[in-house]
């Protein structure tokens, strides 16, 4: 499958006996050769990432399908947000009569990554497809970092990239706009960076520590759902064997600090996450169970084969199982990790049996999932299946390191050892070949829709109890009849218009605990077509209000002819960060309310999450620490920290 080659020849002293220049020869043909490999890998990861990206480049001028109105109207209130009030997205007006954008599992996922400038300074349709490629190269970019702490042939390491990064998983996942998935790519630097810090014998590494943090913080920040608890998990595991095996506790010790200060550096979201969901608990059902006999076919068939995208007996789409990588990198990867005798080094072997750990959690209902559901943040999650992804970047890094280990010996048993070599060739250009042309399959359906023109209003907002259908567009699976499960709302946060019934938050859309009336719990705003819509704000008990001055976390509020004692109501929902002239706003069937002093006349709303300045000073405590304490490492043990690209 990986074609290595024999141990490069050392350079060794002159000999007398020799023609001068062979030594120098001989080792610029060894040079030559390397170089030859890492092109030879660089082009073959290049094309199955192409034909990964290639079906969001069909036309520059069209948005994704199923998910994506979602995850672009929580793009787009980020950057309208920034650009056009000048705020930072605390709160989200548009969708359900308000939510904490901040303080959403989903919401505000830009506003703390890397692609920020994206969305600032770029078209929607354009500024999507640039983040896409950015965490697609990034997620390569990390597996070829974390297989470089084991591997060192190229094509080996090339190898490690596609079956981690690039099989048909990615490229399903973000077709359909589960943009989160998109966050596996800080998965392979937290392990790369977590190995690093935690040599076997030796002394924690705090720069490693803190750089894997970092990017665990990213990756929370982003709006991880499934990538940060999995990752947790699989430092977890890998930490609890390797402690085991080496009868020390320091990979426990270097674990639980990484996992720690990621999560003090990500606090300001981490604690408005925590405050949303002890309001809008999650609990998702998930009693789906997989037979170990389908597991060939979700690593072997193609999207083309699947009709409707739906297989009989399982819970959702192909889409949730699909992670083609092709039948000889299958095998070549279970005959190698199934070895009885695999490696002397425990860090191997701990990648192998967390492997194996997360793929039992893939069985669903038949396995130890149906424990692992129980615990926070597992209990909101559903589809165990998405563990294999984590399973086979660990397969794929222990595969490679045992074949490498192993082609010596392998080849010393043929009569011509070249046959190896050639065989291994062989298999890994096919791999490339099947992937590329699956990863384009893949994605080849999603990213075709068109959206109509809406002109960006900043000014006149009005809630309807649904999205007008001259802001409606598209459905939402181009393979289904079934159409949309909510209105999609990107159009109408360009009109400046908010919608009741929406999809984009958890704790309040179609899937929220319903109230006796059929409205989801805590919702206290309406639209225009419910009957008790009164405005935008209102007086209890006489008098009139307007709306002098709108943004999405400030709304300023002119009253006329109330009396002291009545309430103004602004029609939005009541969370504990809103504020009215300074003072914590009231809660009036969960609407945001004011009651008005002695001549008030004018009443400002303010939203802010009452976590936010805690969260940004722990976070600030925790950069401090992780400056601290890398910069005392290197003072005092100088540059071993950073010795090789090998761990």
């Amino acid at each position: 499958m990986v074609p290595l080659p024999a141990s490069s020849p050392s350079r060794r002293p002159e000999d007398p006996g020799r023609a001068p220049g062979l030594a120098d020869d001989a080792a610029g043909r060894a040079s030559s050769a390397g170089w030859a490999r890492v092109l030879f890998a660089c082009v073959s990861v290049a094309v199955v990432a192409g034909a990964l990206l290639s079906g969001f480049f069909r036309s520059l001028s069209t948005l994704g399908a199923h998910d994506w109105d979602q995850m672009e109207s929580h793009r787009y209130l980020v950057a309208k947000s920034i650009r056009v009030y000048g705020q930072f997205p605390f709160w989200d007006p548009y969708g359900c009569g308000g939510f904490p954008a901040w303080g959403s599992p989903e919401g505000a996922s830009t506003v703390a990554s890397p692609v920020l400038p994206l969305y600032l300074l770029l078209p929607l349709e354009a500024a999507v497809r640039a983040e896409v490629v950015f965490f697609v190269v990034a997620f390569t970019l990390g597996c070829w970092f974390f297989a470089r702490g084991f591997v060192r042939d190229p094509v080996a390491v090339a190898f490690v990239c596609l079956v981690g990064a690039l099989s048909s998983r990615t490229a399903l996942q973000i077709a359909v706009g589960h943009t989160w998935h998109q966050l596996y790519a800080g998965l392979p630097w937290v392990l790369g960076a977590f190995f690093r810090a935690t040599p076997p014998g030796e002394r924690l590494r705090a720069r490693w520590i803190a750089a894997g943090a970092g990017v665990f913080a990213l990756m929370i920040l982003g709006n991880g759902i499934y990538p940060v608890p999995h990752t947790a998990l699989c430092v977890a595991l890998i930490a609890a064997y390797r402690a085991w095996a080496e009868k020390s506790v320091r990979p426990l010790v270097g674990g639980a600090a990484l996992g720690a200060l990621g999560g003090a550096l990500a606090a300001p979201k981490v604690l408005a996450i925590g405050d949303a969901l002890s309001r809008f608990p999650r609990y998702v059902r998930s009693r789906e169970t997989i037979d170990p006999l389908s597991w060939p076919r979700m690593f072997v068939s193609s999207v083309d084969d699947v009709p409707n995208y739906q297989v009989e007996g399982l819970d959702w789409m192909w889409h949730e199982y699909g992670q083609y990588i092709g039948p000889i990198a299958l095998v070549f990867i279970l005959a190698l990790v199934s070895r009885r005798r695999l490696s002397d080094d425990p860090r191997v072997r701990a990648m192998r049996a967390t492997g194996w750990a997360f793929m039992l959690l893939a069985l669903g209902g038949w396995g130890p999932w149906i424990v692992l559901h129980l615990v926070p943040p597992f209990s909101s999650q559903h589809v165990p299946s998405r563990f294999t992804l984590t399973a086979f970047l660990l397969f794929a890094v222990v595969a490679a390191s045992v074949a490498e280990a192993r082609l010596p010996g392998w080849r010393a048993r043929l009569p011509r050892p070249w046959l190896a070599d050639a065989g291994l060739a062989a298999g890994f250009v096919v791999t490339v070949a099947l992937m590329a042309r699956e990863d384009a399959r893949a994605t080849r359906p999603w990213f075709g829709l068109a959206v109509p023109e809406v002109a960006e209003e900043t000014a006149g907002y009005v809630q309807y109890d649904e999205v007008p259908s001259w802001l409606r567009y598209g459905i939402a699976d181009p393979r289904s009849p079934h159409g949309v499960d909510g209105p999609p709302e990107l159009l109408a946060r360009r009109a400046n218009v908010g919608s009741i019934r929406c999809t984009t938050f958890p704790g309040l859309n179609f899937l929220a605990p319903r109230e006796k009336d059929g409205r989801p719990r805590f919702q206290g705003a309406r639209g225009i077509g419910d009957g008790a819509y009164r405005g935008e704000a209102y007086v209890e008990g006489g008098g009139e209000a307007s709306i002098a001055r709108w943004s999405p976390n400030e709304v300023t509020v002119e009253v006329r002819g109330a009396a002291s004692g009545a309430r103004l109501l602004l029609n939005q929902n009541w969370d504990a960060g809103w504020r009215a002239n300074g003072a914590p706003a009231e809660s009036s069937a969960d609407l945001v309310a004011r009651t008005l002093a002695p001549g008030e006349r004018v009443v400002t709303f303010t939203y802010r999450p009452r976590t936010f300045d805690s969260g940004c000073a722990v976070a600030a405590a925790a950069a401090a620490i992780a400056l601290a304490a890398a910069l005392a490492h290197r003072r005092r043990y100088g540059s071993d920290v950073v010795r090789s690209s090998n761990v």
